[in-house]
């Protein structure tokens, strides 16, 4: 139904796009209809550098982000990546400007945005401090499930340690909150365990 999904995905990549020092430009709800969006964005293409979007990047009947790229012309650069979660990511350029896709997922939206925006706008700025940083960490607890690609796994880290919460759930915004690391998990592992060294990604 509509009206249903809560656009929180608008307020967390609004804040860590200010977090990073820049100027956001934020365009209300769009219908899902493939040539609203393409007129919609192509709109404000000439007066920003990059453009963000959540949702509409599956392969889902309303997953129409990638044909309203196309309809803007855009040159698609990549659509999907091997992680998890945030997989369906896509990526385009419309002459000077970079657009990103992010997934819908709420927490798949934070990792994509991450991984992906946050080094594009450290170089863009030429401020390499923008970047992510990461540090080593000793596991707290266990992560039980098995990785088959490369996932990341939201987590509280201080004084050396990492403990995961107990919501794991994509659309859990409370663990997101409270969490200020990103545990990166190698594909093929087969669980974590307490006393496990991992790197992690602070936000």
């Amino acid at each position: 139904c509509c009206w249903q999904i809560y656009n929180s995905n608008r307020y967390m990549i609004e804040a860590r796009l200010k977090d990073l020092g820049a100027e956001v430009t934020v365009l209300e709800n769009i219908v899902d209809d493939e040539e609203a969006v393409a007129a919609a964005l192509v709109a404000v293409a000439d007066s920003v550098d990059i453009i963000v979007t959540t949702g509409g990047v599956s392969v889902g009947e309303r997953d129409i982000m990638p044909a309203a790229f196309e309809k803007m012309g855009a040159t698609q650069l990549f659509w999907k990546v091997k992680i998890q979660p945030g997989t369906p990511v896509l990526a385009a350029k419309l002459r000077n400007v970079l657009l990103i896709g992010l997934s819908g997922n709420p927490f798949a939206s934070l990792v994509n945005f991450e991984l992906l925006v946050r080094p594009v706008i450290a170089h863009a700025a030429h401020d390499p401090s923008l970047n992510t940083t990461t540090a080593t960490a000793i596991m707290a607890n266990t992560f039980p499930k098995k990785t088959t690609k490369r996932r990341f796994v939201r987590a509280i880290y201080a004084d050396g340690r990492a403990c995961l919460p107990d919501n794991h759930s994509g659309g859990s915004l409370y663990t997101m909150s409270v969490c200020n690391g990103l545990v990166e998990i190698a594909e093929g592992t087969k669980s974590l365990v307490a006393g496990d060294r991992v790197n992690v990604i602070l936000l």
